[in-house]
Order: C-alpha cells, then sequence, then structure tokens
C-alpha cells in the first residue's frame, strides 16, 4: 500500500517564510553587532565614581584571568577593582583584596549602590580572599579564577554566604599644604623695605661733589 502524499495546501508561502526567517537572522545579527559596538564605545565618564567604576568593569566581561595582572586585557579581582576606580577621582591602591577591604566605608547587603566593592572570604579564616564590584539589580562583575574570567554573575547564595564585608568608596580629599605663618607661602615675596630719608647734610654733599 503506497503511503498518501499529503500536499501542502499553500504551496507559495514557503519561499516566503524562508525570507522571513533569513530576514529575522540578519536583524539579529546587526543588533548584536550594534550592541557590541556601543558598549565598546561607551566613555564612562559620566556619573558617580562608583557608576563610572561598573562602567569600566563591564567593558572588561570576557577577558581572561590571570594572577596579579590589572588590565588592560587581563586581570585578578583585585586588578580589576583597581582597573575600574582608576582615573575617577578614587584612591584604590593596587594591592590584595585583604588589602583593599581596609578601605572605605562597610555598607549593609540591603543598602548597596553601584561601584561598591564586595569582598569574599572562600576560606572562612577573616581575611577578604576575593573582591567584586556590585553593578546594581543583585549583579556583580568581579574577575573570576574559577571561569578564566572576567564575569557578570547574580549574588546567589552561594556568594551572599561567603560575603565577607561590603564597602564604599569615596573621592580622595585633596591635601593642603601647610603653611608656616612666620614664613611667608611659596610664590609670595616679601614688601619691598622703605628707602631711609636722606638728611639735608647728605643731600648737600651728593649734589656738591666738591664739598670736603
Amino acid at each position: 500500500m503506497r503511503p498518501t502524499l499529503i500536499r501542502n495546501p499553500w504551496p507559495g508561502l514557503q519561499p516566503f517564510a524562508r525570507l522571513i526567517f533569513a530576514l529575522v537572522l540578519i536583524g539579529g545579527a546587526l543588533l548584536g553587532l550594534s550592541s557590541l559596538a556601543s558598549a565598546a564605545g561607551k566613555s564612562c565618564s559620566s556619573g558617580s565614581p562608583g557608576e563610572r567604576a561598573v562602567c569600566r568593569a563591564e567593558q572588561q566581561v570576557g577577558d581572561r584571568y590571570a594572577m596579579g595582572t590589572e588590565g588592560p586585557n587581563t586581570f585578578d579581582c583585585s586588578g580589576l577593582a583597581y582597573y575600574a576606580y582608576k582615573g575617577t577621582g578614587v584612591g584604590l591602591k593596587r594591592t590584595t583584596a585583604e588589602a583593599q577591604s581596609h578601605k572605605g566605608k562597610t555598607v549593609s547587603v540591603k543598602n548597596l549602590q553601584k561601584g561598591d566593592l564586595l569582598y569574599f572570604d572562600w576560606n572562612n579564616d577573616g581575611n577578604a580572599d576575593h573582591v567584586g564590584i556590585y553593578a546594581g539589580k543583585g549583579k556583580m562583575v568581579h574577575a573570576s579564577s574559577g571561569s578564566g574570567k572576567v564575569k557578570k554573575v547574580a549574588l546567589t547564595a552561594y556568594y551572599k554566604n561567603h560575603l565577607d564585608t561590603a564597602k564604599r568608596l569615596a573621592p580622595t580629599k585633596p591635601t593642603k599644604p601647610k603653611v608656616d605663618p612666620k614664613k611667608p607661602s611659596t610664590g609670595e615675596t616679601q614688601p619691598p623695605k622703605p628707602e631711609p630719608t636722606p638728611s639735608p647734610v647728605q643731600t648737600y654733599i651728593e649734589i656738591n661733589p666738591a664739598y670736603g
């Protein structure tokens, strides 16, 4: 018994459907390229220091993890934090996560803002051994040694259970040079001393060289 063939009741629609499918694929590809170009061209020059740090960190997502590096193409966790805050007016030194964790104001998880630094204690020894940058909406950007790259991840219970502290950094205030009140400050000159008024006899001698 020969199988019954079912004919397409709309034979003219098949080429049209293929065309629509191809256009959808092309549009999606162009949209993805546009998003990448937009992210790459973002200047990160506006907003608070924390917002600018998040912007710089997000631009490094996908870069390779390498211990002891601070960019521009490879990072470790504290190197990424240093790189993100570089040029924002916040003086974050290039040190270990533990040393960085002593700088800034402690904030609670409920009051996190973009740019807050999250320090984790994986070894449960009371010392911070990893740092990430809070990116808002319950996510952070960090250089992950486990995955070998910079990632943006959700702050799941796994991360929260190892969170040691969260710190908010403020712009470093410029220090004013100390001025000794007994000495003129740099760039200032003492007023000239007035010349003594000559006596009548001295004046007579100056205008009469033959005197005496």
